[in-house]
Parts: C-alpha cells; structure tokens; sequence
C-alpha cells in the first residue's frame, strides 16, 4: 500500500517520551552528585528526583494504557462505520433516500474527522473532514447533482480508506 498513513500508536509515542524523561532524569541525578563531590543533594524526604520519576512514569503508564483503550475503542467503531457506509443506498434515484443516506454518512464522517488524527490516522481524518465538508455543501444546496456526485465521491473514498485500514489485522480487528 502507498504512503497510506494506516495509523502510528500514539501510546509507542507516549513510550518514548516516558523512557527520554527517565534518561534525563538519571542524568540530572548523576550531575548532582557530581557538583560536590561526597555529597548529597538536598532535597526533602520522597521528593527526590527519582521518587518524582517513578510518579512520573506511573501516571505515563496509566495515560499509555489509556491511549491504547481508546485507540482500541476508535478502530472498534471504524469496522461498524464501515458496515454502515457500506449498507448505504447512494445510487438511489429517490432524493430522500440519498438525502438520508448522505445524513448518515455525514454524522460518521464527522465523528471520524473529529479524532482520526488523535488516535494516529491522519490521512482517514483529513479525508472525512472532505466528505463532511463536501455533504455539507450539498446540503445547502440541494438538488447540485454535481455537488452530490462530488459528495457521494468523497464518502466512497472514505469507505474505502476504512476498509484498507480494517483490513490490516494490526490496526482492526477482524
């Protein structure tokens, strides 16, 4: 698959800073105790560095457990989006039907847009943000057939970004 962006972990990202701030924070010991030699720093009882360390990264690994439960709870949603988007009747000659299948994909598009790039899937919420924006134009201008073929474009592509990413047993499960 191309550069398709199907979703860096944000918790790996939280990984990394936490084991940085522990590096760096072994080293602002390590200096401290090199400015005098055979002396300690002064600092009151549970209020070392390391203590504030170990605080630290218990509070890292609770906010990493929960970007992993909620990235988890996301990918969840994406695979019942995309059986909703799938189901939708778009080709239906019947403006009402459209009109509500177009409703439809356009509260999925924005519940997307809003967090896809939070949870890592930067491309998936730029491309709803396109589908949410180009339904919303149709809407204000009802009976555009250009305007709806330009929407009905947009959330065919956001199904199938969806689909490439529930496909991959990695990101969504099966």
């Amino acid at each position: 698959m191309p550069d398709r962006d199907l979703g860096l972990d944000p918790a790996d990202k939280v990984s990394a800073a936490l084991r940085r701030m522990k590096d760096i924070g072994r080293e602002r010991v390590e200096a401290a105790g090199a400015a005098a030699p055979g002396a300690k720093p002064q600092t009151a009882p549970g209020s070392s560095i390391g203590d504030r360390l170990n605080k630290s990264a218990g509070a890292f690994a609770a906010l990493e457990a929960a970007v992993r439960k909620s990235r988890g709870d996301f990918v969840e949603r994406l695979a019942q989006y995309r059986e909703t988007l799938n189901q939708l009747d778009l080709e239906n000659p019947d403006p009402r039907q459209t009109d509500a299948s177009l409703e439809l994909a356009m509260r999925i598009a924005h519940r997307i847009a809003g967090v896809g790039k939070t949870y890592g899937f930067g491309e998936l919420g730029d491309v709803a943000r396109e589908a949410e924006t180009a339904i919303s134009a149709y809407r204000t201008q009802r009976g555009s057939p250009e305007l709806r073929a330009v929407s009905i474009a947009r959330i065919n592509r956001l199904a199938r970004i969806i689909e490439d990413i529930c496909s991959n047993p990695t990101t969504c499960p099966a």
